[in-house]
Order: C-alpha cells, then structure tokens, then sequence
C-alpha cells in the first residue's frame, strides 16, 4: 500500500512535466530535473530502508557516484552521436575504427566508475543494501519510462 501511494504520488507530481519532457532544455527541464531527483531519494529510501546512521552517508557517497556516471553516460552518448555522424558520411576505416574505441572507452569509464564505489558502499551499508542501490535505480528509470509512455500516449491520443 505504502509502495502504492508513492507511485501514485509520483505519477501527480511528474504528469505536468511529463508533457514538456521532448522540448528543449530550459528552466522548466531543471525544474523537472530537481523533481525527478526528489522523488528518486524519496524512493531509494522508501525500497532501500536506510537507517539514521546509513543515509547521511549514502547519500553523500551516491551524489558523487551518480554525478559521474551521468557524466559518463553523457559522454558515451557524445562518442555514439560522432559515431552516427561520421556513418552518414563518407569516413576512412581507421577514423571509424579510432572512434568505435572512443565509444568502448566511454562504456569502460562507467564500468570502471561502479568498480570505484562499489567497495566505498559496503563501507556504508549491508550487501544486501548494496544490491538494492542497483535494482532500485533499475526500478526507478522504469517507473519513470513507464510514466512518460503513459503520458505520451495520452497526448496522443488527445490530439488524434
């Protein structure tokens, strides 16, 4: 039930935004963003079941973790586009080859990040906590994918 009134509590907060989601990057997206970022601590601590003692530190920890992996991610995205762009255009193999390496690089730096922090959480936390920081995210981009589906079918579904 406690679980229920979360998701629906989500769902009402992000709906507006939601809408918004495709169009350029603006106040409203960082608007958006810092919400997104609120409910995702209010769910973490909803699945995980921090403790007073655990989540000062957690989260301290998981800040600095999550802000580089998304610039990870960030970056493998860039390396992906030139790689897109340099296929739609005649390329040499060995700049296609030298870029497709930058990408393999991009994806490492986001494994090599987990192999970082992973060590430093169980310092924090049980494994089992552990475990759930990555279910958890997992949980999390669903729920949200699943609510801009949602949404965007019913815009859809307005303007036919």
């Amino acid at each position: 039930m406690k679980k229920n009134i979360l998701i629906l509590s989500l769902v009402l907060i992000f709906l507006p935004f939601l809408s918004n989601a495709q169009g350029k990057y603006n106040k409203q997206s960082k608007e958006m963003f810092n919400q997104i970022e609120s409910a995702k601590i209010a769910f973490f601590t909803s699945e995980i079941g921090f403790t007073t003692e655990e989540a000062a530190p957690f989260w301290a920890l998981y800040n600095k973790y999550s802000d580089e992996i998304r610039n990870a991610h960030k970056d493998r995205d860039d390396e992906m586009k030139k790689l897109v762009k340099m296929t739609k255009v005649k390329t040499s193999d060995l700049e296609l080859k030298m870029q497709i390496q930058e990408l393999v690089n991009a994806e490492k730096r986001e494994s090599i990040i987990k192999e970082v922090y992973i060590p430093e959480f169980y310092k924090i936390l049980p494994t089992e906590k552990v475990a759930k920081i990555f279910t958890t995210e997992n949980m999390f981009r669903m729920k949200m994918i699943d609510m801009w589906r949602h949404q965007n079918h019913k815009g859809k579904m307005n303007n036919d």
